[in-house]
């Protein structure tokens, strides 16, 4: 259990646990509203597929982002990344292409992903101390279809507890390999709205 939580935390703190805290830009992507392309693919840029240069230029001329700044971390055995509207929007790359897409979307819930992808393949619930005897969790959805890998915002216990007014803290559009990692880890099954406990 200890390397599942290790790997969901820093697949999070990557592509989305930091970005939970940062006020909504204007320019927010909203899913629900993007017609550009089918998921995995956001604003023409696809997972697996899109080159730094194709996603660079996308990025370019797209008016939904701003403040775009690119990072590179991979001397020090980090990766590549572009983040966008004070980090809501983010893209890393690995061999090349496009390994993820992560995005914090402002006053996003459960039930509202579930109504544009239905319900998610799996979960897992992930746990860790706050402080001493303290205990915070965080629900990870899997969407197989879409090659997505959902959030859900931080709540205190052991236990979390999913209603359809929960929020999502980040959602993550994968490579077909990035996928195949996180599927491997998620061994929960979706049973609907409930309380959920570590797997």
């Amino acid at each position: 259990m200890t390397k599942s939580v290790l790997f969901f935390a820093c697949i999070v703190f990557l592509a989305g646990c930091s970005l939970a805290n940062v006020p909504a830009p204007k320019n927010v992507v909203d899913l629900l509203l993007d017609t550009t392309c089918d998921a995995p693919c956001v604003l023409g840029i696809t997972p697996g597929v899109t080159t730094p240069d194709e996603a660079r230029t996308i990025v370019n001329n797209n008016a939904l982002l701003s403040n775009c700044e690119e990072h590179d971390l991979r001397t020090q055995g980090g990766v590549q990344w572009i983040d966008c509207n004070s980090k809501s929007f983010g893209i890393v790359f690995l061999d090349n292409t496009v390994a993820w897409i992560s995005i914090a979307p402002s006053n996003l819930s459960i039930e509202q992903l579930m109504q544009k992808y239905g319900p998610p393949k799996a979960l897992s619930i992930v746990v860790g101390n706050k402080a001493a005897e303290q205990f915070s969790s965080k629900a990870i959805l899997v969407y197989e279809k879409i090659r997505a890998q959902i959030t859900l915002s931080e709540k205190s216990g052991n236990k979390y507890e999913i209603d359809p007014n929960t929020q999502i803290e980040a959602i993550i559009f994968n490579s077909e390999q990035q996928q195949t990692k996180v599927v491997a880890k998620v061994v929960g099954a979706w049973k609907g709205y409930g309380i959920y406990l570590p797997q």
